[in-house]
């Protein structure tokens, strides 16, 4: 693949950066679950369940790499540092290599990236959010990844760029196959225009050693496919759509602030290739690419909120308010390196008229600067603190008891997993995967209704896919002995962690300070 013609001064910088935001905003990753079921150390006995069909059934190479580590001993915390770490540098990276080649500025286009990433300054959410640091991995790390195929796009790296397609479709399928089809639609209409043409020569090694990452990623995948549950599902999964989803719910409000930052920066990349072609600058395909793709975006979207009742259920599926976000990182950084461009072209004759913008960047980063002292406290608490767990011995021993299948509630559930290391019946904090996997739903609304007492057709928050834990608490408050027996029996669990002050009417096997652990059978 092309090298990457530049100092390797600047990327030592943004690799010490991505470790130092790896170590103050280390949040756990969802995706860690996914990992320490395909590495065993969560064990999901023979049987129908919901959470297994998920895990097993998300082709994603996250889990992958993430059981890999978890079989070669990495922590919890390290895993989701080094998560933490990549999608970091894919976004400094990303957004430098793209400011860098708009305003030719390498000083700049280093402080400006680190402004973004520093201030996670992005065009907001709309129905789905931008997630720059979160414990959202997938989101988080298919934005971050797309941000670096846009920075190797600018640089007419088109071997990286499809490598890093490719790879993104084995991360999160439907982002990546959303990026890979702007890829297509790019150069077909880039060789259409421009009389410089693209041959397949310039993406072949790419190409090839994305096909491979992805092939093997799939091979994986079937290891441990499983096959769907339900076939009959399309009346409940109608109820979830209208009552539990959130990112696809057509009567949230529009963000339209968000368009209209949208309009400014389409005109502004208007304007810059206008000026480009002007001076024969070798960067027209970026071009091309990021306006096709906030184009269809736009597009796709508008055709989703107006005209959702005419589209089949699989244009819901794949969530297409997402792709509206997916230059949602890269919108500043552009717009403000146009306007920089416009600054020098206007005040040619005054001496320190670059040094304007660098000031106006400093003074923004000193009025927000107690989000800077908040990451350096982060960081000085991480090198005098002693970690402690108040529960470790609790969750030691859930740990080496066998054959545990836990029934638990929102707001212990990852500890159950990733602490207790033993398999739920439902991960009550968030089930939005529903729509990736619908053969799922009826399982789903059998545990929500008789497990949990909640009408399917009645979440206690609308549009949010989640269970409160009071709501939790009450309802398993009521249960008798006998009723939780029937239940058990019936949906396959034999154990119980809920925190230690609910009073369910069983007696505790086991309890700690703030957990208790009760076993049926």
């Amino acid at each position: 693949m092309k090298k990457i013609h530049s100092s390797n001064v600047e990327y030592l910088f943004f690799i010490f950066i991505s470790i130092f935001f790896s170590l103050v905003r280390p949040y756990e990753q969802v995706a860690l679950d996914g990992g320490l079921v395909l590495s065993g150390k969560i064990l999901y006995p023979d049987g129908i369940n919901i959470m297994k069909y998920y895990y097993y059934n998300s082709w994603t190479f996250l889990h992958q790499i993430i059981a890999v580590l978890i079989k070669l001993n990495f922590s919890n915390v390290l895993i989701s540092r080094i998560i933490i770490f990549f999608s970091t540098f894919f976004f400094v990276v990303g957004i430098y290599l793209i400011t860098k080649i708009i305003t030719n500025n390498k000083i700049f286009s280093i402080f400006l990236s680190l402004f973004i990433v520093i201030f996670k300054k992005n065009f907001g959410a709309v129905e789905y959010g931008t997630a720059m640091f979160s414990i959202h991995t997938y989101g988080m790390i298919s934005l971050a990844l797309t941000t670096l195929i846009l920075g190797t796009n600018a640089l007419k790296n088109l071997n990286l760029s499809i490598f890093f397609s490719f790879l993104l479709i084995t991360i999160h399928p439907v982002v990546g196959s959303w990026i890979f089809l702007m890829h297509v639609i790019s150069l077909i209409i880039y060789n259409y225009f421009e009389e410089k043409k693209l041959s397949f020569k310039e993406i072949k090694l790419g190409f090839f050693w994305g096909i491979i990452v992805l092939g093997s990623s799939l091979f994986i995948f079937n290891i441990y496919y499983l096959q769907p549950i339900d076939s009959n599902y399309l009346s409940n999964f109608d109820v979830y759509l209208k009552y539990w989803d959130i990112h696809r719910d057509i009567s949230a409000q529009t963000n339209f602030k968000y368009f209209f930052k949208t309009l400014i920066l389409i005109i502004l990349i208007f304007y810059f290739f206008y000026e480009a072609k002007k001076k024969n600058k070798r960067i027209e395909y970026f071009i091309y690419f990021i306006t096709i793709n906030i184009l269809a975006s736009v597009l796709i979207y508008i055709t989703y909120k107006q005209f959702h009742y005419l589209l089949p259920k699989f244009f819901l599926q794949v969530m297409p308010a997402r792709f509206v976000i997916l230059y949602s990182v890269v919108g500043w950084p552009i717009i403000i390196s146009i306007i920089y461009l416009l600054y020098k072209k206007i005040i040619k004759s005054h001496e320190f008229k670059y040094e304007f913008f660098f000031l106006l960047l400093i003074f923004i980063i000193l009025s927000r600067s107690e989000m800077i002292k908040k990451d350096f406290n982060s960081f000085k608490n991480l090198l005098t603190n002693n970690i402690q767990s108040d529960d470790k011995s609790f969750w030691h021993q859930v740990s080496n008891k066998n054959d545990l299948m836990v029934l638990t509630t929102s707001s212990i559930v990852y500890d159950v997993t990733r602490k207790g290391f033993k398999p739920i019946i439902l991960d009550t904090s968030s089930f939005d995967f529903i729509p990736y996997h619908p053969h799922t739903v009826n399982l789903l609304k059998e545990i929500i209704e008789q497990i949990y007492d909640v009408p399917f057709d009645k979440p206690p928050i609308k549009s949010f896919a989640y269970l409160p834990d009071e709501v939790i608490k009450l309802n398993f408050q009521k249960k008798t002995k006998l009723e939780w027996y029937k239940i058990s029996k019936k949906f396959e669990f034999n154990s119980i962690i809920v925190p230690s002050n609910w009073k369910i009417s069983l007696s505790p096997v086991l309890e700690s300070k703030n957990y208790s652990l009760y076993i049926l059978y």
